[in-house]
């Protein structure tokens, strides 16, 4: 999913649970193409680093817990 961009297209089964990119930038394409425009995608993302957080929300987030944990603060 990181790799879909505005202009994919994206076909959907929802019995079969399934979601399929059949095009890119607005027109269809064979498999083989779309793996291979989806690998250099893949090269060049870039994960964005989390914005900093300060005052209630930095002290919540170092300190709250999960909700496997209770969630307690």
């Amino acid at each position: 999913m990181a790799y879909i961009r505005t202009g994919d297209i994206i076909s959907y089964d929802i019995e079969a649970r399934t979601l399929n990119i059949t095009g890119m930038d607005g027109e269809e394409m064979a498999e083989q193409e779309i793996q291979k425009k989806l690998e250099e995608r893949r090269k060049t993302w870039k994960l964005k680093k989390p914005p900093v957080r300060k005052g209630v929300l930095k002290r919540y987030t170092e300190h709250a817990l999960s909700a496997m944990q209770g969630a307690g603060y």
